[in-house]
């Protein structure tokens, strides 16, 4: 018999005694019972790498040219300054720089005080005056030692030392485009090289102290 009809075999005939060899009969012949396998999940499938960007990531990234990038940033720095002190040499000062009176500044006069300049002289006199808000300009006049006042080739600008220091800056800046063969101004003459420190000459109007003076070709 197989299975359970040997256990009761034993049983019935008052034998206590386990046999293995039943159990592993049982055990052998015992339906198994199938349990179900828990779901697998599907994981989503990532998208290929284009060929793109498989060789963006293949390619490391250039080097960074720290010295390109600083010289250009340099350069540009450099570029805008130059911009803001041309705008300043060539734009007027502001209202109410007057002379060294205090007066205030104006181009109503013209070329009055010029008396008969050259032409030259006069048109490029005018600008500055009116650039400068210049009031008191002196032109023909007689003088003892040499000067191109009597040829009328020269101007005396009467202007405080902030008015004087930009107008005698511009003259020489622009000597060229006015026709100017000089500049004095403080006891100091350019003639297209430099300020140059000339000798006393024992007095704040001969040593030109309180006006620019400005002499034309």
């Amino acid at each position: 018999m197989a299975g359970g009809g040997l256990v009761a075999g034993h049983v019935a005939l008052g034998d206590d005694t386990v046999h293995v060899e039943d159990l592993a009969l049982q055990a052998f012949t015992a339906p198994v019972t199938e349990t179900a396998s828990p779901p697998v999940a599907t994981l989503p499938v990532a998208p290929a790498p284009s060929d793109g960007a498989t060789r963006a990531l293949a390619d490391p990234p250039p080097p960074l040219d720290v010295d390109a990038i600083t010289r250009a940033a340099t350069t540009a720095v450099d570029e805008a300054e130059q911009v803001r002190q041309d705008a300043e040499r060539e734009s007027p000062p502001e209202s109410g720089s007057g002379d060294a009176s205090g007066g205030p500044g104006s181009c109503a006069a013209g070329t009055e005080g010029f008396g008969a300049v050259a032409t030259g002289t006069a048109t490029a006199g005018e600008r500055l005056r009116c650039m400068f808000g210049v009031d008191t300009v002196y032109g023909v006049a007689g003088r003892a030692n040499a000067s191109d006042h009597p040829k009328g080739k020269a101007l005396d600008f009467m202007a405080d030392r902030a008015t004087g220091e930009k107008l005698a800056d511009y003259a020489r800046q622009n000597m060229d485009e006015l026709g100017i063969s000089y500049v004095i101004y403080r006891q100091r003459i350019d003639t297209g090289s430099g300020w140059e420190m000339q000798e006393d000459r024992g007095g704040v109007t001969a040593n030109h102290m309180d006006h620019v003076h400005i002499s034309f070709d």
